[in-house]
């Protein structure tokens, strides 16, 4: 650039620097000392932190996280080795610990073999007999006594202080003992005395569940003797029927507890139980259906097999309800009186246990009073009481009505015109659980031996109407037959039904105070025509009429009709049947088919 340029480029310069500071605000005067402090502050060094985050920034990321990652294994490191010495410490620690209660109990062992006597006393208590004491080296196998036996009594096993069966036969004595003899009155199996009982018309009433009063009152009848022992339990009052033998009955050990509840049924477990306590556990085992060696019935489950009260794989379930005739059954095994059949005219007529009934011998031996000789180890009756035979005809026992034949045969187990008599000999339904239904309706309402058939009738009939509800659920077309015991049961089981129902339910009562009704599915008037049945089946009536069902009674030779499901609608005035005129259809009610 030359000379006059160079000259006019400075000036430009200078210009435009004057303009700047022209417009340029006031400078900022500083408090005296600020310039010093700022230029102190200026030339101040960087503080470590600062330089350590600029020397920071000028160093690689990878470089950064490589040495991240060595330190946190590095400290991963440590502390793995201190937790493995802390255990290996703790480890030393425990050996040293087993060491020193190894040697303080050997040391204590010791001690006491020094200071232990050479002998130990075992010593048996019997009662009414001198003690029978052993000395045994100390911590010699000791063999168990055996059993001492008393005279009208069943030794059951060797107890201990506190009342424990001491169940090994071999075991180490290392002090002095105690051991009991534990006894109990035997059942008697001797003498063949009866413990169950017909009432007056021969009915045994086989198929009854049996309570504990039952049960524990043929236990006391089976000693044989005549004791009122002390024992009490907070259920069973003075005026008890079973007081006498649950008082002795716990004297004697057979009974335990507070409380009795005599009224519960008597389970299958628990019959098995108390007979046991009359006699020595066994430790013999079997297999049984549904049962583990852990299971608490088990071990009495396998005593009764080693006994040959049960058979070895019995598979009557532990709370199987006991019956009459089931009871008879086990007690005849386990007093030995299991006999062979007994002539029918030594037993006379049991009423609802023929010769063909399977518990037939055992309830025979339970209830007959009989004497007996042995013959190739079968037991031969030589003489008896026989219970008497009936006169022929229809009779209650109860509220179960029974027949017998002009030549003295009992209906048992056959059909004999209308009615059906099972093998017990009672009438029956066909349906055994819908048979103890009736019975317990007819004890509950009528009494055969102070009622007339007509009054039982009426008194039936006025029960249905007052405790059912009247509901359309089922129909059936007009002639449709077999439906009584599905409805009966169904209207008992749900409280309400159609006609039906109602019907069905006084059919079948009716029928078994010795009736022979006629149920009818028919029609009665009505608006609509079409329905529908439970299996989804359409059932046509004719115009104006509408499916019903009711029963029917002959007297006389004229029938007349019982309407429970229309009658049950009117609390207090009922005609309880209506004649029926040889017009099927007078008064609405037709059974023809249309």
């Amino acid at each position: 650039m030359s000379e006059p340029d160079l000259r006019q480029h400075r000036e430009r310069q200078e210009r435009a620097a004057r303009g700047r500071r022209a417009d340029a605000p006031p400078p900022v005067r500083l408090p005296a000392g600020a310039a010093s402090r700022r230029g102190q502050e200026k030339d101040r060094p960087p503080s470590p932190f600062r330089r350590f985050l600029s020397a920071l920034g000028r160093v690689p990321w990878w470089s950064i996280f490589f040495w991240a990652a060595f330190l946190a294994l590095l400290g991963l490191q440590v502390i793995l080795v201190s937790n493995g010495l802390k255990q290996k410490q703790a480890r030393e620690q425990e050996l040293l610990d087993a060491q020193v209660r190894t040697e303080a109990l050997e040391q204590h062992i010791q001690e006491l073999e020094d200071a232990a006597p050479d002998t130990m006393e075992l010593r048996y208590l019997v009662p009414n007999r001198d003690d029978i004491v052993e000395h045994i080296p100390y911590g010699a196998p000791v063999i168990l006594h055996d059993p001492v036996a008393l005279e009208g009594y069943t030794f059951l096993c060797w107890e201990d202080a506190e009342g424990n069966p001491e169940t090994r036969s071999t075991f180490p004595i290392f002090e002095d003992m105690v051991l009991i003899a534990r006894y109990t009155l035997p059942l008697e199996t001797t003498e063949h005395i009866p413990y169950l009982s017909a009432d007056k018309n021969g009915v045994v009433d086989v198929d009854a569940k049996v309570t504990i009063r039952d049960f524990v009152k043929i236990l006391y009848k089976l000693l044989n003797i005549d004791l009122v022992g002390s024992g009490t339990f907070l259920d069973v009052g003075e005026k008890d029927s079973c007081y006498k033998a649950a008082a002795t009955l716990k004297d004697i050990g057979i009974l335990e507890g507070n409380e009795l509840y005599p009224d519960e049924i008597l389970r299958f477990q628990e019959m098995l139980e108390l007979l046991e306590r009359f006699y020595p556990a066994s430790d013999q085992t079997f297999d049984f259906p549904g049962l583990e060696p852990a299971d608490e019935a088990y071990a009495v489950y396998c005593t009764a097999a080693a006994y040959g009260w049960i058979d070895p794989g019995e598979t009557t379930e532990p709370f199987a309800v006991v019956t009459r005739g089931l009871m008879a059954h086990v007690v005849n095994r386990v007093l030995g009186r299991a006999s062979s059949r007994p002539a029918e005219p030594s037993v006379g007529m049991i009423l609802d246990v023929g010769p063909q009934h399977p518990y037939y011998a055992d309830v025979a031996e339970a209830v007959i009073p009989h004497s007996y000789v042995r013959q190739d180890n079968l037991e031969v009756w030589t003489g008896s009481i026989p219970l008497p035979v009936h006169e022929p005809g229809q009779f209650f026992a109860g509220v179960r009505l029974h027949c017998i034949l002009e030549d003295g045969t009992p209906l048992r187990s056959t059909t004999y015109g209308a009615q059906t008599y099972n093998m017990n000999g009672e009438l029956t339904t066909g349906d055994a659980d819908l048979d103890r239904r009736l019975w317990a309706i007819l004890k509950e309402n009528v009494d055969p031996a102070v009622m007339t058939q007509e009054e039982m009738l009426y008194q039936l009939y006025d029960w249905i109407c007052r405790n059912f509800s009247p509901c359309e659920d089922t129909l059936y077309p007009v002639g449709a037959q077999g439906w009584a015991v599905k409805e009966a049961t169904r209207i008992l089981d749900n409280g309400e039904a159609s006609s039906y129902g109602y019907a069905a339910l006084f059919y079948e009562l009716a029928y078994m105070i010795g009736y022979q009704p006629v149920l009818i599915s028919g029609s009665i008037y009505g608006t609509q025509t079409y329905f529908e049945s439970e299996d989804g089946e359409y059932i046509e009536a004719h115009a104006g009429y509408k499916p019903y069902a009711w029963v029917e009674i002959k007297f006389d030779g004229i029938s007349f009709i019982f309407d429970t499901a229309g009658e049950s609608q009117f609390d207090t005035y009922r005609m309880y049947y209506k004649r029926n005129d040889p017009v099927r259809w007078q008064r609405g009610y037709r059974s023809d088919v249309f």
